[in-house]
């Protein structure tokens, strides 16, 4: 999961209660969550859902809350639907998303993804269990097709990412391109890279890749 600084004020069609799903409020969620489904960082995906964070079921205020509002594409949005109300929040502060979790991206296109929560806490777990889930469940004709295109897209940035570690670490790699492979790391752990939470989790667990990227990546808390 990434960090998420929501707008305000709200968009105008929430605060008229017209619609959640207005054109306001579609451009204010994908401006603030940098294109990127919230859940599994799928950017630009295929089909994108205005998903409430807490089910609202009815409920008006739920229904319209700006708080309450998130980008999600549409396969996490299926599996989260109303069975995972107490999911970690990537829009409060208090919060360190990335570190309690941590993003394992598979070895292979068609390798499992490991998703590990790093705290106790019943959220994180639930967070944990739900990416793990949404990556690689494959039960139907529909969760086969989505997870084997998801797990590809990921493994490509993955791979993309490490070829240019390996370039940097190559002993007859040459200034050059050991100092265009850094720039290269570090644009790669922006918020808005794609699936950045896999790839920041390869320098969280490098101090040698972690040192080239560490005013990159949120602080610990932060």
């Amino acid at each position: 999961m990434f960090k998420v600084a929501r707008s305000f004020p709200p968009p105008a069609s929430l605060a008229a209660r017209r619609s959640y799903t207005g054109d306001d409020v579609l451009e204010a969620l994908n401006r603030d969550f940098l294109g990127k489904c919230y859940i599994c960082e799928t950017q630009e995906p295929l089909s994108l859902n205005v998903e409430h964070f807490v089910a609202h079921e009815g409920d008006e205020e739920l229904t319209y809350s700006w708080n309450n509002l998130f980008l999600s594409c549409a396969r996490c949005n299926n599996f989260k639907r109303h069975h995972y109300n107490n999911l970690l929040d990537c829009t409060d502060d208090r919060v360190d998303v990335l570190r309690a979790i941590e993003h394992i991206a598979p070895a292979s296109p068609g390798a499992k993804v490991r998703v590990i929560a790093r705290l106790p806490d019943e959220s994180t777990r639930s967070t944990a269990e739900l990416i793990c889930r949404i990556f690689n469940e494959d039960n139907t004709g529909n969760k086969r097709v989505t997870s084997a295109y998801m797990k590809k897209r990921l493994f490509s940035e993955y791979a993309t990412f490490i070829r240019y570690v390996n370039a940097y670490i190559d002993q007859n790699t040459i200034k050059e391109d050991r100092d265009r492979a850094v720039l290269h790391i570090r644009h790669m752990m922006r918020d808005a890279q794609q699936y950045s939470a896999f790839l920041r989790w390869v320098a969280l667990n490098d101090p040698t890749i972690y040192a080239l990227v560490e005013d990159v990546i949120p602080m610990a808390g932060a």
